[in-house]
């Protein structure tokens, strides 16, 4: 499956179900805070997916009902609020809600029939980053957090899809993946807030032509600035090609692989708070669409991935 692919899929939402056998040890960290996460739909064109809290003692808390598609929620810096993705068919929007799910608003920088998606939080915590293909091909914009102050960062080809940012500690980049190198290769570049001029290519799996191996995707930041964690179906340390989870210095160094499922995929790295451990999902895609997801997280220097939850696109 290509970035292209597992960016559309990732887009269409939330899945709910079972999990596969992954490659280390399945002991769960000792201690989880409250993971926010979407669970019980098949893609934004469908409904029921809701958003859950997983608290620190392992009980679950649901945040929304409705008969809507809710996914990608991201908790505020302070973790006061949370700003997620609500869909109606081919119309996704960005919302915020309080941490206990009441105060639900739609984001006026969002717009109608569109697809707005993958919401990010600068780090004070005043500005939210996303993509959106209002003007054809996904690309960066930001908003103020309240809604307002809405600009668009980037502008590229046609052909170009910009998508799933997050931004670097000081809150004067981002990290995006990207196919402007070619159209099914994505790869990880730093550009600008300003202006969104590229400060550096972060990553060069990709062969440059067409329909060639090379997807490099969901970039995050750890909480200290030293490594990024993302997904990558590059070659592992057996010589085989297939969707990782893999950290990086904050140059593009270092590279590790820190958590694979041979029969599963795997998507949205978030770090933890202190930055010990790192959490995603795991699924499978297949002609059904992307299901069996379970949230897992994983020590930064590698292992399995304990399952913390059924669903997927989790936050913490």
């Amino acid at each position: 499956m290509n970035g292209r692919s597992l960016i559309l899929l990732a887009a269409t939402g939330a899945a709910f179900a079972a999990g596969g056998a992954a490659v280390g040890a399945t002991t769960e960290p000792a201690a989880v805070p409250p993971i926010v996460y979407a669970a019980g739909g098949t893609g934004t064109e469908r409904l029921g997916a809701e958003l859950y809290v997983r608290e620190a003692d392992g009980t679950t808390r649901r945040l929304t009902r409705n008969r809507v598609f809710d996914g990608f929620p991201r908790w505020s810096p302070d973790r006061s609020k949370i700003v997620f993705v609500r869909a109606r068919g081919s119309d996704s929007d960005l919302y915020i809600m309080n941490a206990d799910g009441t105060g639900v608003r739609r984001l006026a920088g969002s717009a109608r029939r569109f697809q707005d998606l993958y919401p990010a939080w600068s780090p004070d915590g005043r500005t939210i980053a996303f993509a959106s293909n209002r003007f054809g091909e996904n690309e960066i914009l930001v908003m103020r957090a309240d809604g307002t102050g809405l600009r668009r960062v980037t502008r590229t080809a046609r052909w170009v899809d910009d998508t799933t940012p997050t931004f670097t500690p000081d809150g004067k980049a981002l990290v995006i993946a990207s196919n402007r190198v070619a159209f099914s290769n994505y790869e990880l570049f730093r550009i600008r807030l300003s202006d969104g001029r590229v400060l550096k290519r972060l990553t060069f799996w990709g062969e440059g032509g067409d329909l060639t191996p090379g997807d490099d995707l969901m970039p995050e930041f750890s909480p200290d600035g030293k490594r990024i964690a993302w997904v990558s179906d590059r070659r592992g340390p057996e010589g085989r090609l297939g969707y990782a989870l893999w950290t990086m210095n904050a140059n593009g160094g270092d590279v590790r692989r820190v958590a694979r499922h041979p029969t599963l995929n795997v998507a949205f790295p978030r770090w933890s708070p202190d930055g010990t451990t790192i959490l995603y999902s795991s699924f499978v895609f297949d002609d059904a669409g992307m299901r069996s997801s379970r949230v897992r997280a994983v020590g930064a220097a590698g292992g399995a991935g304990a399952v913390l939850a059924e669903g997927t696109e989790a936050d913490w």
